[in-house]
């Protein structure tokens, strides 16, 4: 028997470690360094450090790179750049992890990963 995973579930295993790396990766091209990037996303450095070469599970990079090819990553990334707070750049993250369209995205992929 399949799991069953509510949306706020799918959002925090995949949707929003995906839509982090998506942001850090833009942050990062706009010439943001790794460490001030981690603390504006209210992660390690580490962690960004991973999610700029893709050491993440292959379903969060198949979504990350859905969701930066959508364009979502670089407008939520220059909002960031502009008013760099921790407590904004999550709230707006936040947000985003919550959309309909990325949740589908990620039901998607963990289903073919066998996770759901």
């Amino acid at each position: 028997m399949k799991k069953v995973m509510l949306d706020c579930e799918i959002a925090s295993r995949f949707t929003l470690p995906a839509l982090r790396m998506s942001v850090a990766m833009e942050l990062y091209k706009m010439g943001m360094a790794q460490m001030h990037i981690a603390d504006i996303l209210g992660v390690k450095q580490a962690a960004i450090s991973d999610y700029l070469n893709g050491k993440l599970a292959p379903n969060i990079t198949e979504i990350a790179k859905d969701i930066l090819s959508s364009g979502m990553a670089m407008a939520i990334a220059q909002k960031i750049f502009a008013a760099p707070s921790k407590d904004y750049a999550i709230s707006i993250i936040d947000e985003a992890a919550s959309d309909g369209k990325f949740i589908t995205i990620a039901r998607s992929y963990a289903r073919k990963a066998g996770k759901i």
